[in-house]
């Protein structure tokens, strides 16, 4: 009888371990998670890094080339652009984008004189897009739901990322795409935390 239930409690320790190892999907998601890849996705995300080619792209600098004689004689321009991502995910199926772009623009003025002096000008955008999302399902060699779909329903096309980390309060991104203008190949990388 003992050696029955040992058998009995191994097999229901190997069942949960297997199923503990199916909610891993990601190559760096937790072991094991209460909630479901569902339930981690919905909600509100902060990107917090984004990176081309391993090249910051929430901040842009901009410098103009050396200086040049503008209206007030030789100055130097400089342009700061900060990027401010938030991606809402419903459980429906919606999705939203809020980008906001703060920029700086700075004159820089060699001889300042009253007339002519140093300058900076800041400015702010928002912008708003409404998308669709899901998750694929068993593509190829992947698993279910470790990618992800954002869909815009009026033009048909189309963004998928690589799910590679998923936790309640962290999710990481990334995508591989190619310039149609340059053809270069670019990876973009995304580290999104939750808002609420």
């Amino acid at each position: 009888m003992k050696q029955l239930k040992f058998v009995v409690f191994i097999l229901i320790g190997i069942t949960i371990l297997n199923f503990w190892q199916s909610c891993k999907k990601g190559p760096e998601d937790p072991f094991f998670s209460l909630h479901s890849r569902l339930a981690r996705v919905t909600g509100e995300w902060n990107i917090t890094e984004y990176q081309v080619n391993d090249d910051d792209s929430l901040r842009r600098v901009t410098d103009s080339i050396g200086p040049y004689i503008g209206f007030c004689g030789s100055q130097t321009d400089k342009v700061v652009l900060n990027y401010k991502y938030i991606w809402t995910f419903d459980k429906d199926g919606g999705y939203q984008q809020k980008l906001t772009i703060d920029s700086s623009y700075i004159y820089d003025i060699a001889n300042n004189t009253p007339i002519c002096k140093d300058s900076l000008y800041k400015d702010s955008s928002l912008s708003v897009i409404i998308k669709e999302w899901n998750f694929t399902s068993n593509v190829g060699d992947l698993k279910n739901k470790e990618q992800l779909l954002i869909l815009d329903p009026e033009t048909k096309k189309s963004l998928l990322f690589d799910i590679i980390e998923l936790r309640n309060n962290e999710m990481k991104l990334q995508r591989d795409t190619i310039d149609p203008v340059t053809n270069e190949a670019l990876q973009k990388s995304y580290v999104l935390t939750r808002i609420k």
